[in-house]
């Protein structure tokens, strides 16, 4: 599928019979529910070595801060020559603040997550409420991702349909786009 696709199951096709039971299937039985997965066995990974290491008597900032750059060069190497939905360097990014807060007790880690699930939504509901003030062109500008334009439809499915190297006329911009 393309990329908008992902948000808004009508940009591409029709949400109707099959595809819609399909689409319902996957977003209530998989999408998303691996990467929680993986998130809480990522956190838990770095509690259980930085734990082992310090048990031994050693300092674990240096390692951890080691095994997280490789995870950062290895996750920009996916998100740019692979695929630019890579979830590494995020967990990396992710590591470098992980590492700072491992050691707090469960009550203040609620509230920080709390806090921070919290920010997205806020923007949401914001911007849901503040588009009704935006100029014509600004909410048409933000309408593109969600029904993008025949042409660019086109051209992702061109350059995904191609060799590796036409590929990457997608793949660059929308890992800088996600990256960033």
């Amino acid at each position: 599928m393309i990329e908008p696709a992902y948000i808004n199951p009508t940009a591409f096709g029709d949400l109707t019979g099959l595809n819609k039971w399909v689409w319902i299937l996957s977003h209530v039985f998989a999408d998303s529910k691996f990467i929680t997965i993986f998130s809480i066995l990522f956190g838990a990974g770095i509690l259980l070595f930085t734990g082992r290491v310090e048990s031994k008597g050693f300092k674990s900032a240096g390692l951890h801060y080691s095994r997280t750059f490789w995870l950062l060069i290895i996750g920009l190497t996916h998100a740019y020559f692979l695929w630019y939905g890579d979830i590494l360097v995020t967990y990396a990014l992710c590591a470098l603040f992980i590492f700072l807060l491992r050691k707090l007790i469960p009550k203040r880690l609620l509230v920080i997550g709390i806090i921070i699930f919290s920010i997205p939504s806020l923007l949401y509901l914001f911007f849901g409420w503040s588009m009704q003030y935006w100029l014509q062109e600004a909410v048409d500008n933000s309408m593109v991702s969600w029904f993008p334009a025949q042409n660019l439809i086109d051209q992702e499915i061109a350059a995904y349909q191609g060799g590796w190297m036409d590929q990457m006329s997608h793949r660059i911009p929308a890992a800088i786009y996600y990256l960033t």
